[in-house]
């Protein structure tokens, strides 16, 4: 089931190419690493959409543009996917 999950959130991911989100993969386990522009932004807007990612600059080799995202079920991964166009859309410089 984690496969099916993490595959439906890696293709969703995918959707954010043109925004520059790049999944660093393949993924095998129950996370996703990604990198994100503007990541801390991103991150903050997530948590206030109630969504908690953890920072990429925790773990050795990444830094501040990753993060560690946790794979969830289906419902969950589409509400995370709503409010990641909302936080990305939210930091895009303009």
């Amino acid at each position: 089931r984690i496969a099916a999950d993490r595959d439906r959130l890696v293709a969703g991911l995918a959707e954010f190419a043109d925004a520059g989100v790049r999944v660093a993969g393949p993924a095998e386990g129950p996370f996703v690493l990604v990198a994100v522009p503007h990541a801390s932004a991103v991150r903050h807007r997530l948590r206030d959409l109630g969504y908690a990612v953890r920072r990429g600059d925790t773990f050795p080799g990444l830094g501040d543009g990753w993060l560690r995202l946790a794979v969830r079920d289906r419902a969950t991964t589409e509400g995370f996917l709503n409010a990641l166009e909302q936080a990305v859309t939210a930091t895009k410089p303009t």
